[in-house]
């Protein structure tokens, strides 16, 4: 049976399957602002209708194809900004280094480090100065 082209027919359209995947992309993004309420950016369901004229031998379009395009958007995840140090790998390669608990300075210390290394830091910058003072530098 022929249908004429419309909004109620785009339900039916490819046995009902421009419905179903518009629903689904209303549930998509429906779950993010469930998830994310705070952000304030639209979500967005987009529709594309479209069509491309066949013409016949003569140069008549008397046909043509349909397609429809059904998208979502949701804002973009994004992180806190966190500065990172530049430095040379072993290979003298450059890589991208971050603090973990200080995400605005890169180069602070914190407590769990001290800890950590407190006495092999210590012991190791004695040395050094030992070495130093043994070179006369």
């Amino acid at each position: 049976m022929k249908i004429r082209l419309g909004l109620e027919a785009l339900g039916v359209l490819d046995g009902g399957k421009v419905r179903a995947a518009v629903d689904h992309e209303l549930k998509h993004i429906l779950k993010d602002c469930a998830d994310r309420p705070g952000e304030k950016a639209a979500r967005q369901v987009s529709i594309d209708i479209n069509l491309v004229p066949e013409q016949d031998d003569t140069g008549i379009a008397t046909t043509g194809q349909l397609e429809v395009v059904i998208t979502s958007k949701v804002p973009n995840r994004r992180t806190k900004a966190y500065q990172f140090a530049i430095e040379e790998n072993a290979k003298g390669e450059p890589e991208a280094l971050f603090n973990d608990h200080s995400r605005t300075n890169v180069r602070q210390s914190t407590l769990d480090e001290v800890a950590e290394g407190s006495s092999a830091a210590v012991a190791k910058a004695a040395g050094e100065k030992v070495d130093k003072a043994k070179k006369g530098v």
